[in-house]
């Protein structure tokens, strides 16, 4: 793995920079697309039934939205030529 110049501080604050832009962005408009690493999404479940095994009855979950990430095709290949070396 390279070595950066940056600190363990340095390299917290940047991570935590690009996760907070990430997350402000999926809240804004939904869809947030990194050209060959993913793409950072939003999507709504639909309400469903359910069973609480605690009461023994059936239940309904209501609708929700939550973020969901689909890897992209160079970070697919990169971990598939990892596996086999």
């Amino acid at each position: 793995m390279k070595k950066h110049p940056l600190t363990i501080y340095e390299s917290k604050k940047v991570v935590d920079a690009i996760t907070a832009s990430i997350t402000e962005l999926l809240v804004q408009d939904g869809k947030i697309q990194m050209i060959d690493f993913g793409t950072f999404e939003k999507k709504t479940r639909a309400s469903r039934g359910g069973f609480n095994p605690q009461v023994g009855e059936r239940i309904q979950i209501p609708e929700k939205t939550v973020p969901t990430f689909k890897a992209g095709k160079g970070l697919k290949e990169a971990v598939k030529l990892k596996k086999k070396k």
